[in-house]
């Protein structure tokens, strides 16, 4: 079985468990209204259900989405593959689009050896008031 994880949303984490020849569903793909800081407890929730302790990959959306989100739900994933030793199949899913739409996609994915963000929006970094006063 492989782990789907969609956490390209600020607001939302999208969670569902694949075949390993990622062609069906076999826990369809559900919704949970999280921040980013609850994305940790709700992936080890569905890791710990009975019977997917056999988890042979993670399918995870890189982007676009928020840079926030993206980052805590990557660093996830990232670190329990490396925990476990299992590959990471990346995709890009346009927001709005349909999560089953992903297994278009899966179908020629190649394994990763880390997740990277795909970001909606470029960084908006700025420089802090304290900065200014240094100058």
């Amino acid at each position: 079985m492989m782990l789907y994880v969609n956490g390209s949303e600020i607001d939302s984490l999208v969670l569902g468990i694949l075949n390993d020849e990622r062609s069906i569903f076999l826990l369809q793909p559900f919704r949970f209204q999280l921040s980013p800081e609850e994305f940790l407890g709700k992936i080890t929730q569905m890791i710990d259900m009975p019977g997917s302790g056999q988890i042979s990959g993670i399918v995870v959306v890189l982007g676009p989405g928020s840079a926030t989100a993206l980052r805590s739900t990557l660093a996830i994933v990232n670190a329990f593959a490396f925990a476990r030793s299992i590959p990471i199949f990346g995709v890009s899913l346009e927001k709005d689009a349909d999560d089953r739409t992903i297994l278009v996609a899966l179908r020629d994915a190649k394994s990763i050896p880390m997740a990277r963000p795909i970001y909606a929006y470029a960084a908006r970094i700025t420089a802090s008031n304290k900065d200014a006063l240094r100058r």
